[in-house]
């Protein structure tokens, strides 16, 4: 921050959702908003309908890695198959992939933010709307690959009997995706159907 200027923390959804009702937006559209802007103040203005066109620096021309990330949702840092499937998105490995997110994660209209161990998109909405056009048919073509990898695979814990039915020990059933880059990937695969229209590089998105 400048000198004499401090950041302020972001609100709590349900803080936000209350300012917003206050403001005069019905509870749906308070609850959509706070929901999809992920309690950015910043995020949230380009969501409002007041300022429709507003582009952030990191949109202009999205790094690669920012792009994976989008798709991935989120991950877990230290679970080794995430780091994978993530430098696969990416097309390059975790380390390059890391230190590109981590500059973008310290500015003050970050689209990514790091919570403990876990790495997350602040809005997928609000990426899609500003970076979705930049997507090339090579990186969906990644992001299909990585999402029939972990979506398309049986969970390997109803082929086999598990060694104890009281407890599963650690590793028991091999390395896996953890649940919330397994729910990004879902949600990713959403976006481009509900708004084809961003994606103008990827042929029969919808």
């Amino acid at each position: 921050p400048s000198f004499g200027a401090s950041r302020l923390r972001r609100p709590w959804r349900f803080h936000l959702q209350t300012a917003l009702i206050k403001s005069g937006l019905s509870e749906e559209d308070a609850y959509r908003l706070a929901h999809a802007s992920g309690c950015s103040i910043a995020v949230l203005r380009r969501l409002m309908p007041a300022a429709p066109g507003m582009r952030s620096g990191w949109a202009v021309q999205a790094p690669a890695e920012l792009i994976a990330a989008m798709f991935a949702g989120a991950w877990v840092d230290n679970n080794l198959r995430d780091r994978k499937l993530v430098s696969d998105l990416a097309g390059c490995t975790y380390e390059q992939l890391e230190s590109v997110l981590a500059r973008l994660a310290s500015g003050p209209d970050s689209p990514i933010v790091r919570l403990g161990n876990v790495w997350k998109v602040v809005s997928l909405r609000d990426l899609w709307a500003q970076i979705g056009a930049q997507v090339t048919p090579s990186q969906f073509a990644r992001f299909e690959a990585v999402y029939h990898e972990v979506l398309g695979t049986i969970n390997p814990r109803y082929a086999r009997r598990p060694k104890s039915k009281y407890y599963e020990e650690p590793g028991e059933f091999g390395a896996e995706a953890s649940s919330v880059l397994r729910q990004g990937l879902s949600e990713a695969m959403i976006a481009p159907a509900v708004y084809p229209q961003r994606a103008n590089l990827i042929p029969d998105v919808a």
